[in-house]
């Protein structure tokens, strides 16, 4: 049900020198206040960090840490919002969420927050979509791409595209409904100048959609070659680690590795495919027909040739 209460915690469970926890909803600053023991003469100041203690139902003292409350609508989720700051690991944060539950919240699910926020107003989907990129991001290109969108810069693009399709669409009803008035018939030409342009905006939206899709899973990048050219030896090399099995035994890689790489900030996936040869070894020919698999679906085929030998 929106508006009702939830908590979770906002932060990576484990060891760690802190943690948030997060509530939000109707009645959060009341179940707050019902676990907090506040400084003497220091009232609550919205958006103000407050040094508190947090306790059990039963007075039994849980941590010491701030807490800020955001009244909405200016929270992120556009209701009221509490945040708590604990001490890390998992006995505090678990404690304290636990005594949220029991003054009447409920555990919040997976993305709630950034939902409330989406039907509330304070992101449109585009923007919440791109909070789910930037907390999966793991290269700065990734990052990048998701603050952009999280600022709005396609949300900007595709209500300009609108704006544009409805003005046409106004000028053509008014063609067909008062044809007849002073002002004479619409210009045609100006209709076909911006139907053009609306085009040319979607094309150009389609061809940054493919680099979005790189950008956000990775560019699939393929080892590819003969047995014992030495793709699984390039593939460890440029992980740093020993990953892939390297011996002197043609066919030793008889599946498909995966791994991801971050080169110069830009994601990609790196795949060390079983060598290409003709063979009667049923079990390399099960791994070669996944290697053609590999090939068929890359951005980009490295081919690997042994020094010295010719291309063929």
């Amino acid at each position: 049900m929106l508006s009702d209460l939830i908590a979770a915690l906002s932060t990576a469970p484990g060891r760690s020198a802190l943690a948030v926890v997060r509530l939000s909803g109707r009645g959060a600053f009341d179940t707050a206040l019902r676990i907090l023991t506040l400084p003497p003469d220091h009232p609550i100041r919205p958006r103000h960090a407050t040094l508190a203690t947090f306790a059990e139902s039963d007075g039994t003292v849980i941590d010491r840490g701030l807490v800020t409350f955001f009244p909405g609508p200016d929270s992120y989720t556009g209701e009221d919002l509490v945040e708590f700051s604990t001490h890390g690991g998992l006995l505090v944060p678990g404690q304290l969420l636990t005594a949220l539950l029991a003054a009447g919240a409920r555990p919040a699910t997976a993305g709630e927050f950034t939902r409330r926020a989406f039907q509330n107003g304070k992101l449109d989907l585009l923007q919440a979509e791109a909070v789910a990129d930037l907390v999966e991001a793991g290269t700065r290109a990734q990052g990048r791409g998701a603050i952009r969108q999280m600022e709005g810069g396609l949300s900007r693009r595709l209500d300009a595209l609108r704006t544009g399709l409805i003005d046409v669409l106004a000028l053509l009803s008014y063609d067909i409904d008062f044809p007849e008035e002073d002002d004479g018939p619409v210009d045609q030409a100006a209709i076909r100048d911006s139907l053009s342009r609306s085009r040319d905006a979607v094309a150009a939206l389609l061809d940054t959609a493919v680099v979005g899709e790189r950008v956000r899973s990775g560019a699939l990048v393929v080892l590819a070659g003969r047995p014992n050219a030495g793709k699984s030896s390039l593939f460890n090399a440029l992980l740093q680690t020993e990953r892939a099995l390297v011996t002197e035994i043609p066919g030793t890689t008889r599946d498909t590795i995966e791994a991801d790489l971050d080169v110069d900030g830009w994601p990609i996936k790196l795949a060390d495919t079983a060598g290409l040869r003709t063979s009667d070894d049923r079990l390399e020919q099960l791994g070669i027909e996944v290697s053609r698999k590999y090939l068929a679906a890359a951005d980009l085929i490295l081919l690997c040739v042994e020094a010295g030998r010719a291309f063929d």
